[in-house]
């Protein structure tokens, strides 16, 4: 809550396993869907929508707009490098990234998206989240093919995630993939993003990141038809 930075890549993918992924937990669970294929695919969806939500929030947590400031002027001041506000922010992004990339935060206060390193940076932090999406899309596609995940969920067992022998059977797993694949849909609007900030070249502060995709509708309609994500 006080935006200090994550110690490592690894704490900031806790992070968004500890929140978002467990919100997509809390919707399965009071569909009710009990089932440890949709939660294996919502854990690593969870994750990458998590990690794509602190890419996203960098540019107002670094530079934050004044108290009950309700335009986008001093965020888009911040795609320039500049602070409107006059208030201090914070680069909330994994110590080890950082200093693997030689980002500095001052730099990227006074700098923006110039800062040396920052863009490597954001690359690298997408491309973990990428690589969830990846790994839910392909898993996703086994289970409805009645094959195996792929890899063991690392969570079974613990609370909140102990499951039925029955809910584990393959046929189950494809039902329960159908129940729940509107809670998996957040892939959707989270890649079109991730896609987005690729062809920006990775610069986060670009003021076209904040705006809505227009391919969202459709896109979410293609998924949902053809449950694919």
């Amino acid at each position: 809550m006080d935006n200090r930075p994550f110690t490592s890549m690894d704490a900031l993918e806790m992070y968004a396993e500890n929140t978002y992924s467990t919100l997509m937990y809390l919707t399965l669970a009071a569909m009710p869907l009990n089932s440890m294929a949709t939660d294996h695919v919502a854990s690593h969806i969870g994750k990458a929508v998590g990690i794509t939500a602190v890419l996203r929030g960098l540019p107002l947590i670094a530079f934050p707009p004044p108290p009950n400031h309700h335009s986008n002027n001093a965020a888009f001041g911040a795609s320039l490098g500049g602070n409107s506000s006059g208030r201090q922010g914070a680069v909330a992004l994994p110590l080890d990234v950082m200093v693997e990339t030689d980002v500095k935060e001052e730099e990227v206060f006074r700098q923006g998206a110039a800062a040396v390193g920052l863009k490597d940076a954001i690359f690298t932090i997408a491309t973990r989240a990428n690589d969830h999406l990846i790994t839910a899309r392909e898993m996703l596609k086994n289970l409805q093919q009645g094959k195996d995940a792929g890899h063991d969920f690392e969570h079974e067992g613990e609370e909140g995630h102990q499951y039925t022998e029955q809910s584990t059977t393959s046929r189950s797993q494809i039902e329960d993939i159908e129940r729940g694949f509107g809670v998996l849909m957040l892939a959707v609007p989270t890649r079109l993003w991730l896609e987005k900030l690729e062809k920006l070249d990775f610069d986060v502060f670009r003021p076209e990141l904040r705006a809505r995709d227009w391919r969202l509708p459709w896109k979410a309609y293609w998924a949902y038809s053809r449950r694919a994500l």
